[in-house]
């Protein structure tokens, strides 16, 4: 990881704040790092790493460029561990091993709203069952990373019975909607967007089993907190060493 980030990540990431452009082409080699769901089994592509060696990893890509570690994080600490953590087996055989785990397929997470930010009580996007056993979410979500390009959406809504639960969401469907936030004042390499469904409908099996209310959306707590923590500390070297 330190020998990508001096050759690869250091000498682009200015130029890359600059444009406010999201560096696509460093995906390829990231992926190869095997860093993408470090924690998680290697029966599904990923390293089976501890949280140390995870979070020591993500400081150092960190310490390259605050935004690509960003992207880490959403791809691996949240859409991959929500797969992970509360999908079924073929959701997690059909995104992880290898798509996601290689970066050849990005994932993001729909959690935050406009009006509610993330407090997860107060959600107003909506998961309504039909009779032909499909859902139609309908809604909005703000400030999401990797969505404007992501070939899978994790989205939290809440269903029929008014508790939380979680959808998968490709990204080419025609009710799913990703705009990019312009005019960024930090992580300017690194996009966020907001999201806008309306009617967006998908197939009863898009609906992760394990996201039952309101507790299963701190499922990725722990990956979460691995990550911020491993950006921190990256942060902090870069500042250090600049002095």
């Amino acid at each position: 990881m330190r020998e990508f980030v001096d050759r690869e990540v250091i000498p682009k990431s200015a130029g890359y704040w600059d444009r406010a452009g999201f560096p696509f082409e460093l995906l390829p080699g990231l992926g190869e790092l095997g860093i993408m769901g470090g924690c998680f089994s290697p029966g599904y592509g990923c390293a089976g790493w501890n949280n140390v060696a995870y979070g020591l990893a993500i400081a150092e890509l960190a310490r390259g460029s605050g935004s690509l570690s960003t992207f880490l994080h959403v791809q691996s600490g949240l859409a991959m561990a929500a797969i992970h953590e509360l999908g079924s087996e073929e959701h997690k055989q059909k995104w992880l091993p290898p798509p996601m785990a290689r970066c050849e397929k990005v994932g993001c997470v729909g959690l935050t709203e406009p009006d509610a930010g993330s407090d997860p009580g107060s959600m107003a996007t909506t998961a309504r069952k039909t009779s032909d056993g499909e859902y139609v979410l309908d809604g909005e979500k703000r400030w999401i990373g990797n969505a404007s390009f992501a070939d899978v959406a994790v989205i939290w809504a809440r269903t029929d019975e008014g508790k939380p639960s979680c959808f998968l969401i490709e990204g080419d469907n025609p009710g799913f909607h990703a705009e990019v936030i312009p005019r960024k004042g930090s992580q300017r390499s690194v996009w966020q967007t907001h999201i806008t469904m309306k009617g967006c409908r998908v197939p009863e099996d898009a609906r992760l089993p394990k996201a039952e209310g309101l507790s299963s959306t701190f499922t990725c707590s722990r990956t979460r907190a691995t990550a911020s923590a491993g950006t921190a500390l990256g942060r902090r070297w870069t500042a250090t060493k600049q002095r």
